[in-house]
């Protein structure tokens, strides 16, 4: 679940300037929260460090959306699509 490599992509994206973070930055970072969360699981909830990591993660990646993706997306009238 939340391994090595996974740690390693976690870092490159909070690394990132934050005028590049994309929707897919936003999608991986919960996706790697989901992740730290499992691995809690797995170890017999001893990890309870991945669990409050995965908390504050999730508040990253929704702020990470206001602040920096969703601006650019409405500059460039991107529309979100209608549902019905």
């Amino acid at each position: 679940y939340y391994t090595e490599e996974v740690r390693k992509k976690l870092i490159e994206i909070l690394n990132k300037n934050p005028d590049d973070y994309t929707m897919d930055d936003v999608y991986e970072l919960r996706n790697i929260a989901d992740l730290m969360i499992k691995e809690y699981h797995e170890s017999g909830e001893k990890r309870k460090d991945l669990l409050d990591y995965a908390g504050q993660l999730y508040m990253a990646s929704l702020m990470i959306k206001v602040l920096f993706v969703k601006p650019k997306i409405l500059k460039a009238g991107i529309k979100a699509p209608e549902f019905h």
